[in-house]
């Protein structure tokens, strides 16, 4: 009995253990990104130009004059292009330009403050539904 006793205080005693490892919310930043594309799905038509406006929030507040550093790339791909916009009244926009073959374009977005680089990145279809495989059987 005072083996059952004991091992059952064991296992009360390391249940919060496990308990604290698990964690419901995903990771909260003190920075929030947010994009928006000028179609409101995401996707658009080969030929056909994208542009994302951006905007960029610390503890909750836009910033102004904030430098964005970018690049453009296919998916999965090096950069092809290299920018930077300056945010006027807590908003620019990048113009990620267009694809003359379906696939997706990524655009990965750089901010330094405080010594400190946060990043994000989006991606826009162009033509989705005809993308090809790469590999035939």
């Amino acid at each position: 009995m005072k083996k059952v006793l004991f091992a059952f205080i064991v296992v009360l005693s390391l249940l919060p253990l496990f308990y604290a490892g698990a964690e419901n919310y995903p990771y909260r930043s003190d920075v929030l990104w947010v994009t928006v594309p000028n179609h409101a799905d995401w996707l658009y038509k080969t030929g056909e130009k994208a542009s994302v406006e951006v905007q960029f929030y610390k503890y909750g507040i836009q910033q102004d004059g904030v430098t964005v550093s970018y690049e453009l790339g296919g998916d999965m791909m090096p950069a092809d292009a290299k920018g930077n916009v300056v945010l006027k009244h807590g908003k620019a926009v990048i113009a990620m330009g267009t694809m003359k073959e379906p696939g997706f374009r990524d655009c990965r977005m750089f901010v330094t403050l405080d010594g400190k680089t946060y990043r994000h990145h989006v991606k826009v279809g162009f033509s989705p539904e005809k993308i090809q495989p790469y590999t035939q059987m």
